[in-house]
């Protein structure tokens, strides 16, 4: 069941239908899940047990058979960053990665948004490599909640989730413009 944000937002009302958060499903505290949401930037995949992401995918192709929907307290989230994108989430994360990767998705959580730092800055703060930090970027299981995706080489976006020139960086696209670093020409 793929689960639909309010297009109530400054987006292209194509985008999907609009929904009643309030009148989606309730998902336990306790369950663990994945789901869907379709949101005005694309699709967003989450994995959740109980209270706490396990994961977030963003999804070039909207797929037909999630497992379940998203439950409010994800959803409310993703649905107030894309009304405001200096929204910050609040969502608990299970730890991920190494120490130096942590290190470098705690450098990426302080861009706000409408700002972009290079592989090569963070590397520099680091004392590291660009191609280090782009690998740690590669490897955040967080997109969205850890914003990667405002993490830019010195010429150009660089690449987003593996992707150098395909759909993924389309979506990093997007999600700069909604936040306002990037135009949209």
């Amino acid at each position: 069941m793929n689960h639909q944000l309010n297009e109530s937002t400054n987006f292209d009302a194509n985008a999907g239908s609009s929904i009643d958060l309030a009148t989606d499903p309730i998902v336990p505290a306790d369950a663990d899940g994945q789901g869907e949401a379709i949101t005005p930037l694309g699709a967003v995949r989450v994995c959740w047990c109980g209270r706490v992401v396990t994961g977030v995918a963003l999804v070039p192709r909207v797929s037909t058979d999630s497992p379940m929907a998203i439950p409010d307290w994800i959803a409310g989230q993703l649905e107030r960053y894309c009304r405001d994108p200096s929204f910050c989430f609040t969502l608990a994360r299970q730890p991920a990665g190494t120490p130096f990767q942590r290190r470098v998705w705690q450098l990426i959580a302080a861009i706000p948004a409408g700002r972009t730092r290079t592989y090569a800055d963070i590397a520099a703060e680091l004392g590291s490599g660009p191609r280090a930090v782009g690998g740690a970027c590669r490897a955040n299981p967080y997109p969205l909640l850890v914003p990667c995706h405002r993490v830019v080489a010195v010429k150009g976006l660089g690449g987003f989730a593996g992707d150098a020139d395909g759909q993924l960086l389309a979506f990093k696209r997007r999600l700069l413009v909604h936040e306002g670093a990037l135009s949209a020409a």
